[in-house]
């Protein structure tokens, strides 16, 4: 008779218990490295690609696994299309890089059409770079495919990655730290028109760099203005305010979709006794030098969808029923949380926030926060998935 054996997990220290016939330890600890290691290389490759080549980055062509060639899209396609034929099974994936295997990504890195856009993010020569991600393929491979492995080969992806990630990790790091305040007398055209973005009483701006200065965040926020209010804050409020949608600022308008990196989202909720504010904030990562050549488009798409969002703002007011491409009206509720000098409220935030799924944009991350850990090495949640894979990190 099939028996199969749990972990079991100790309350007090968290600390699991693995029964004896379970694989040896150095198994478990290859599979955390390995889809580290892999799912690091995907943001690599995708965030390379997207900044270089824009809204083409998609039709780079890739020697796949297949024994075929073909553009990443092509490759791709159908892949994703097998998984949603069992779209039961795992939670569902919108991007495309998450769909190539890592030999497939070592071929695009090391590719000589690509070469020129990844190697200065190596310290060693491509064919070095080349030989030590396919050594971490081969014990990838041995293991997807449940050969067995050794301690030996585990201490070999630390140390591989150690030799080639450097770059990566000082990279990555880079790209999803961006919150270094812009001195206020910088004097780049850039920043300049950036600055004459109009505000408003519900809308305004601020913009962040990264510490290496090669990544510009824009930050768009909106108060969300409170339409319908309890006359009595009570232990359990239901309130009505009207939330701005981030995802259209991609599907609706060309000149972001195209040069944008990523683009997140988030709330910043506070309440003192009866003073509530929410603010719903869209956080637009741009690669400088991009954003430096196509500051014009950008800045004028901006201006367009401050326009629609002020706009649908008054109509909605208006009628808390009519929906617009950014503005609606949504309906949650405040829980008080006594503390010993005020009377707290917290914000069920949640409804203000899309759902990743299938067909959200690429650029898209919904509310990806920015981590405060060791991407590669301890990552509870990517780019690109809606569900965690570890407990988050704690910060101290």
């Amino acid at each position: 008779m099939i028996k199969w054996e749990k972990a079991k997990r100790n309350q007090e220290s968290g600390m699991y218990s693995i029964p004896e016939t379970w694989l040896f330890i150095h198994y478990y600890e290859a599979i955390n490295l390995l889809f580290r290691i892999e799912n690091s290389l995907r943001l690599f490759v995708y965030s390379i690609l997207k900044n270089e080549l824009k809204d083409t980055w998609r039709d780079v062509n890739i020697n796949s696994d297949d024994s075929g060639s073909g553009s990443l899209e092509m490759i791709t396609r159908q892949r994703l299309s097998q998984s949603k034929n069992f779209g039961y099974l795992c939670p569902p994936i919108n991007s495309p890089i998450m769909f190539l295997t890592s030999g497939e990504l070592i071929r695009i890195i090391t590719a000589e059409t690509n070469w020129k856009y990844f190697k200065n993010h190596f310290s060693c020569k491509k064919e070095i770079v080349k030989y030590k991600l396919d050594e971490i393929g081969i014990i990838r491979n041995s293991l997807a495919h449940f050969r067995p492995i050794t301690e030996g080969d585990v201490d070999l992806l630390k140390q591989n990655t150690l030799h080639i990630f450097d770059g990566i990790d000082k990279y990555i790091d880079e790209l999803l730290t961006v919150n270094t305040f812009i001195p206020t007398n910088t004097e780049d055209s850039w920043y300049k028109k950036l600055n004459t973005i109009a505000t408003t009483e519900e809308f305004y701006t601020k913009c962040f760099q990264s510490t290496d200065n090669s990544w510009i965040k824009i930050n768009m926020n909106y108060k969300c203005p409170i339409i319908k209010r309890p006359e009595k804050l009570n232990n359990w409020s239901r309130i009505v305010l009207l939330n701005c949608k981030t995802s259209p600022i991609i599907t609706n308008y060309e000149n972001i979709k195209k040069n944008i990196t990523y683009l997140t989202e988030s709330i910043n909720a506070s309440s003192y006794d009866d003073n509530i504010s929410v603010t719903k904030c869209s956080s637009l990562i741009f690669n400088k030098k991009t954003l430096s050549v196509e500051i014009d488009s950008i800045v004028s798409d901006i201006g367009l969808i401050i326009a629609k969002i002020n706009d649908e703002t008054d109509k909605v007011k208006s009628d808390q029923y009519v929906k617009g491409t950014f503005i609606e009206s949504v309906d949650t509720y405040l829980t008080k949380n006594e503390s010993p000098f005020l009377q707290n409220f917290d914000i069920e935030s949640k409804r203000l926030l899309e759902k990743l799924d299938e067909n959200s944009e690429i650029e898209f991350w919904g509310n990806y926060l920015t981590p405060y850990y060791n991407f590669i090495t301890d990552s509870n949640i990517y780019p690109w998935m809606n569900k965690e894979v570890s407990h988050d990190p704690i910060p101290f």
